[in-house]
């Protein structure tokens, strides 16, 4: 939840939702096909539940991309102006809601694809290697949406380069899925046997990539001005947020025991 609240702070959801778009163009069907797609292959390497926190940014980013899409097209279109204004209200919340619960499904199908995206993959495997194989399923933009697919082409070329902040959150996500992934290869064990037994899980990986942001330069360490990328009373309202969370697990786990 940290690294995704430092992706959208940095803003890399925009640009990962740009370049999804950019590659699928404005169809809803292509553009959550691309999403799931990227959430499925996050989540085939890393926990269900972290790739969708991870892509839920990029999914609200996509969908407010294709919103100020529509916006575009109605205030082109001369005919049917109130009709189609009329339509968008009612079509763009049952598609925000789509592209959310896409993500979501995504994540849990992405996961069965390899032993390590979820745990029971590998007890599974132990009944089915001599009955049943692992099955593969293979998952024209239109005349008009090639000038809108040109836009946002030429978009995502406005935002340049990655940015310092961007690039610093890419290598954390990605130390953290190395991490995750060489932590335990559960036929033989992997760095975790450094510590105790059970000292070491996926949330202490998770809780120290995810705090690094809170330390961490604003702008390249050899300029002048040094500042944490997010500020205080951000990381403040999200701690509160984490320990609301964790406090409400707990009684929840409490009565459930009760």
């Amino acid at each position: 939840m940290m690294l995704a609240h430092a992706m959208e702070h940095v803003r890399l959801h925009r640009r990962l939702g740009l370049f999804v778009l950019s590659l699928v163009g404005t169809s809803i069907k292509w553009s959550m096909a691309g999403l799931m797609g990227v959430t499925a292959f996050l989540s085939m390497w890393i926990n269900n539940s972290a790739a969708t926190s991870i892509m839920i940014p990029a999914a609200i980013a996509i969908i407010d991309e294709l919103e100020n899409h529509q916006q575009q097209i109605q205030k082109e279109s001369e005919v049917n102006k109130l009709k189609d204004r009329r339509q968008s209200k009612e079509i763009i919340p049952l598609e925000s809601e789509t592209f959310l619960i896409a993500v979501a499904y995504s994540a849990a199908i992405g996961g069965l694809a390899t032993l390590v995206g979820t745990g029971p993959n590998i007890f599974v495997k132990g009944f089915t290697d001599e009955l049943l194989p692992w099955i593969k399923v293979d998952v024209n933009s239109l005349e008009s949406q090639k000038h809108l697919k040109s836009i946002l082409k030429e978009q995502y070329k406005e935002l340049g380069s990655l940015s310092w902040q961007e690039y610093i959150i890419a290598i954390l996500f990605f130390i953290m899925v190395i991490l995750w992934i060489t932590r335990d290869f559960s036929s033989y064990p992997g760095w975790e046997v450094i510590f105790r037994k059970d000292y070491v899980t996926d949330a202490t990986v998770a809780i120290l990539i995810g705090t690094l942001p809170l330390f961490l330069p604003n702008k390249n360490p050899f300029s002048n001005i040094l500042r944490p990328m997010i500020d205080k009373l951000t990381s403040r309202n999200l701690l509160r947020r984490c320990l609301r969370a964790i406090t409400q697990n707990s009684n929840e786990l409490l009565n459930s025991i009760v």
